[in-house]
């Protein structure tokens, strides 16, 4: 609903979905059985649901209760007995009756004249001790609960109250922090977490890529430099790493050796092609590019000029 299903790690497309899928799994069991509080991270359950989620399994603690000695006993048998077999309230009674199958050999049966109308069955160890263990167990994990928030930085309080999704998070991290070093981490999200601010990120990436060559930061290396999606990278960038020639449609014409990248939006393709804002774009072995919105395919070869 909020488009946050889809995990941060900057993985494929098929396998994104895949891990997303187990991750978002084993994160919701874990915070119902351990509660976690690592788990409240915008990029995981979030704090406002987290939160949520510690509430609702309190609730259930005595929902459970509730529903143990409503349906513990569910169920009945059919026997023939005498008044020396049961305790009888209001006379004596030699009939067919049904009695709750999880009660003991002794019952209380109320009737009126020949018609029962209700059985008692004496209660078990278990269903007298259960509710005051749950009470128990409840009140010290509200008392853990609340030392656990007195104790940490009052400033994370908030945490527990966050309702932003993962994308949001992240953009929100990359607009506060004040250094490059943590603004490049954003790379390694999936890109479609810093979707939103695209722009603004290529702004700076143009205005500071000079820069970074010339100070040669040890922070920026070309495997960071390789996360960085082609569409975000500065023209001398692009002319260093793959030879730009001109550009063309606002896109640029680059020169590379083989099928670099094929992604919603732009396409890096074979020898002496286009950066191409399409789609979807696919090319073969011999330089045949389909592409899938535009529905025709056209030759690329490698004296093909801009």
């Amino acid at each position: 609903m909020r488009g946050d299903f889809r995990y941060y790690l900057n993985l494929s497309t098929k396998i994104s979905w895949e891990i997303s899928f187990m991750t978002r799994t084993v994160s919701k069991v874990v915070t119902d059985f351990t509660l976690s509080v690592l788990l409240r991270h915008p990029g995981e359950l979030g704090g406002l649901y987290w939160s949520f989620t510690m509430v609702q399994n309190q609730i259930f603690c005595f929902v459970s209760i509730y529903l143990y000695k409503r349906f513990a006993h569910w169920g009945s048998k059919t026997i023939t007995t005498d008044v020396g077999d049961v305790e009888v309230e209001g006379g004596t009674i030699n009939s067919d009756y049904d009695i709750p199958s999880g009660c003991n050999s002794t019952v209380t049966v109320i009737f009126d004249g020949s018609k029962i109308t209700e059985i008692i069955c004496p209660g078990n160890v278990l269903d007298e001790v259960l509710p005051i263990v749950v009470v128990v167990l409840f009140v010290f994990s509200i008392i853990g609960f609340i030392s656990f928030l007195l104790s940490i930085n009052m400033q994370y309080l908030r945490t527990f109250t966050d309702i932003r999704t993962g994308k949001q998070s992240v953009c929100d991290n990359w607009t506060d922090v004040t250094t490059d070093r943590e603004r490049f981490r954003v790379f390694s999200k999936h890109k479609s977490y810093y979707k939103s601010i695209n722009k603004e990120i290529k702004v700076w990436l143009n205005e500071n890529w000079g820069k970074w060559e010339v100070q040669k930061e040890d922070w920026f290396t070309p495997e960071i430099i390789n996360k960085i999606p082609v569409e975000l990278l500065p023209a001398e960038a692009l002319k260093k790493k793959y030879g730009v020639r001109k550009t063309v449609r606002g896109a640029n014409t680059i020169r590379v050796g083989k099928v670099l990248k094929v992604d919603r939006g732009s396409a890096v393709m074979s020898t002496g092609c286009r950066v191409v804002g399409l789609s979807a774009v696919k090319a073969d072995e011999g330089g045949a590019i389909t592409s899938s919105r535009r529905k025709k395919t056209m030759m690329v070869s490698p004296k093909m000029k801009g």
